[in-house]
């Protein structure tokens, strides 16, 4: 039933142009996933993990519900009314945070963190396959149907800085499934950053994040899984002798390597390689500094990880 629940709100989701069902739909989802990630964790930790996360999701709720209710007594009801209501570039930005909480953008990171390490692989995998995109998908309507350029600035500032900061604590990790996170948390914010810029190619570029995001999270958290039942430990500096103990697990650890540093032929190495020649005209500060996180500093930390094991 939770699992129909959520395909029919995220199906809602993608489909409706109404603010009124947006919200409803929304609601929904943050409700059916708190109670998934209540009944399918394993340690009595996740009664914290989910308290954390039914903070945030208020947090969310109540900018949603702000900034949607001014948006209904001004006569506008769906995402097409943005272009003809004059609406003050306040509101979108209440409704833009209110969304990035569930990306998550910095500084809501703990609550994604935290669901991950307490909750099961498959609850994992929903969540970072498909329950955190709804706030990305949002974002994207709102920046189609009329929110004003201040607002895609300010969002692109901030998926740089969450960027930033999620790199930075992945430096510091040493349970693998928190690193699978933050590189999820990375990897969305990239995606923002891409809606951020506006353009149709950029668009085209995040879109093709989703569905590749989904499939490499997924294998990340289960090798991890695997990974951690043959171990008995999720913590890398405690594994050691995975050539010999388990040739093929050392395999897999490879080729997931490459997928998530984008090695040439991979799919986020395409992703990676048409980002950044776009980018590069625009800011190109801005490419040099995404190109020095994607293309040396992250590669060398999960390389380093990968060697010790």
């Amino acid at each position: 039933m939770a699992l129909a629940a959520i395909f029919f709100c995220g199906l809602s989701l993608l489909q409706t142009t109404s603010l009124l069902w947006f919200l409803v739909s929304f609601e929904g989802l943050l409700l059916v996933s708190l109670y998934l990630l209540r009944i399918s964790a394993k340690a009595d930790r996740a009664e914290e993990a989910a308290l954390e996360m039914l903070v945030w999701a208020l947090a969310s709720s109540f900018g949603l519900l702000f900034a949607f209710g001014w948006l209904f007594s001004t006569g506008c009801w769906g995402f097409g009314d943005l272009q003809t209501t004059s609406t003050p570039t306040f509101v979108f930005l209440v409704a833009v945070l209110a969304l990035a909480v569930k990306v998550p953008m910095w500084p809501a990171f703990s609550w994604l963190v935290r669901a991950h390490v307490e909750a099961s692989v498959e609850f994992s995998i929903l969540l970072s396959g498909f329950i955190i995109k709804v706030g990305a998908w949002g974002i994207f309507q709102l920046l189609t149907w009329g929110a004003p350029a201040p607002v895609s600035l300010f969002l692109g500032a901030l998926s740089v800085l969450s960027m930033s900061v999620a790199t930075l604590r992945l430096l510091a990790q040493r349970d693998l499934k928190r690193m699978v996170a933050y590189m999820t948390i990375i990897e969305t914010n990239w995606l923002v950053l891409c809606l951020s810029c506006g353009s149709a190619p950029f668009t085209h570029v995040a879109f093709f994040l989703m569905a590749v995001h989904g499939f490499t999270t997924a294998l990340g958290f289960l090798f991890v899984e695997a990974l951690g039942r043959r171990f008995h430990t999720r913590d890398w500096t405690q594994i050691s002798g995975l050539y010999v103990s388990s040739p093929l697990l050392w395999a897999l650890s490879l080729a997931l390597l490459l997928l998530l540093v984008g090695f040439p032929g991979t799919p986020l190495f395409f992703a990676k390689v048409l980002f950044l020649t776009l980018l590069y005209p625009l800011a190109p500060a801005l490419a040099v500094y995404v190109s020095l996180l994607f293309l040396v500093v992250i590669p060398l930390l999960l390389f380093r990880v990968w060697v010790s094991m």
